[in-house]
């Protein structure tokens, strides 16, 4: 078990087709117990990271898709405290959406490797987020003259 000071809040949740959808050309990056994608930057607003949880039946019956949904659940809302806490100046919150896509390890892994896991996952997912920012701003056309 975890102890009382390391109970984060939950992350609320994306549940909306479209934002899944719209995520889907995010930055992504591939771990032990699932796939992490989305884009997410750091801000000041403690409220703006949203985690939406995707668990095919490919992963086991229902019991088991609740469990991992459940673990990975409680797993993202620590380590997103864990990421935000080593964010360097005033921004120390994380902002955006991230998706988790299942796999069937998170259920054979313990919660502190799943925890260490998820926050280097976010971590990756941060720098690509900033890198995929910055290549997407186009460069100023010169002027014809």
């Amino acid at each position: 078990m975890t102890p009382a000071n390391r109970n984060p809040r939950l992350l609320p949740t994306v549940r909306k087709r479209a934002r899944f959808i719209a995520n889907r050309r995010s930055p992504r990056t591939a771990l032990e117990s699932c796939t992490l994608q989305g884009s997410i930057h750091p801000c000041g607003d403690e409220n703006g990271l949203k985690a939406g949880f995707t668990v095919t039946t490919r992963t086991g019956n229902a019991v088991e898709r609740n469990r991992i949904k459940r673990r990975l659940r409680h797993a993202v809302a620590t380590a997103a405290d864990d990421a935000a806490a080593r964010l360097p100046g005033p921004d120390r919150a994380i902002c955006g959406e991230i998706i988790l896509i299942a796999r069937r390890e998170a259920l054979r892994i313990s919660h502190e490797a799943m925890v260490s896991e998820l926050t280097k996952g976010i971590d990756r997912l941060l720098s690509k987020s900033k890198k995929a920012a910055t290549n997407s701003q186009r460069p100023s056309r010169p002027a014809n003259g």
